[in-house]
């Protein structure tokens, strides 16, 4: 299992077709534990930890740039405002 911290939303809030967009346009599903199905996060992976272990996060502009650009990605391809999560990834 991995930690993520994602920018994206759930998949519950998107619509099908914007579920069909995220898939088409390569986001990542982002599921919490194992056989979670629609459980999960749909979105992009902005950082993330090595399989069982931790890492540490460096908060520089690099980083604030990745998200805003993911959130602003996001807003472009579905015309919903993502959201930050923290979040375990289980595959």
């Amino acid at each position: 299992m991995k930690s993520t911290i994602v920018v994206g939303l759930p998949y519950g809030e998107l619509s099908e077709i914007n579920i069909e967009k995220c898939e088409n346009e390569g986001m990542d599903q982002i599921s919490p534990y194992y056989d979670a199905g629609t459980d999960c996060l749909i979105g992009y992976i902005v950082f993330e930890t090595r399989e069982d272990s931790y890492k540490q996060i460096v908060i520089d502009m690099d980083f604030l740039n990745s998200i805003s650009e993911a959130k602003i990605k996001f807003k472009l391809i579905t015309g919903m405002d993502a959201q930050l999560f923290l979040s375990p990834f289980v595959y």
